[in-house]
């Protein structure tokens, strides 16, 4: 260790001062480009994990809907509501209707 710390010493005194203080701003640049990457990374990371939250909320909630909307309509159906009324209530399609009727029926 003492030897490369030697040879390190040694070849820094061969250098002007200018040239020491251009290579420690080199030194400064490669550790702020450094820094300014991890914090990119960590910030496109927790963007990232945001828009995730956001999109999977939105499925979820599309999800709830959807199920609630076929809930709705088979209590109809046992009601008695036509599939005109029950689509016109639901918002359901009428091959969507027609599906959850044969279920139903089975």
């Amino acid at each position: 260790v003492v030897s490369t710390q030697s040879t390190g010493l040694a070849q820094e005194s061969a250098y002007t001062a200018e040239e020491l203080e251009a290579y420690d701003e080199y030194l400064d640049a490669i550790r702020v480009a450094g820094t300014v990457r991890a914090d990119s990374f960590e910030e496109g990371r927790e963007e990232g994990e945001q828009i995730g939250i956001a999109k999977g909320e939105q499925i979820g909630i599309a999800k709830g809907e959807r199920k609630r909307e076929l809930e709705i309509a088979k209590a109809m159906m046992r009601e008695g509501s036509s599939l005109e009324l029950i689509q016109k209530i639901t918002n359901l399609d009428l091959k969507t209707l027609q599906e959850v009727k044969e279920e139903a029926n089975k």
